[in-house]
């Protein structure tokens, strides 16, 4: 639980500072926003059964790379390079 509650505080930090590099507009930084906390909620209905159909582990595994794609698209074009 403690790196869910550490991802969800960098997550939250670095998105509107990657936001404000990559210079995008104040409504698609409020649409990313409500659709991370649409992501939230629906965790709540989601997470429960898949936590107890395959423990915390493999759900932890699963869920991962949802959150580095999250990053990787707010990150700058060259940060790769």
């Amino acid at each position: 639980m403690f790196f869910f509650m550490m991802s969800n505080g960098v997550g939250m930090t670095v998105m509107p500072v990657l936001a404000v590099i990559n210079k995008m507009p104040n409504s698609l930084l409020g649409t990313i926003g409500s659709i991370y906390f649409a992501g939230i909620f629906l965790g709540y209905f989601i997470g429960p059964p898949l936590v107890r159909k395959s423990g915390y582990r493999i759900s932890g595994l699963l869920l991962l790379p949802l959150m580095c794609v999250g990053l990787i698209v707010l990150l700058p074009e060259n940060s790769f390079l």
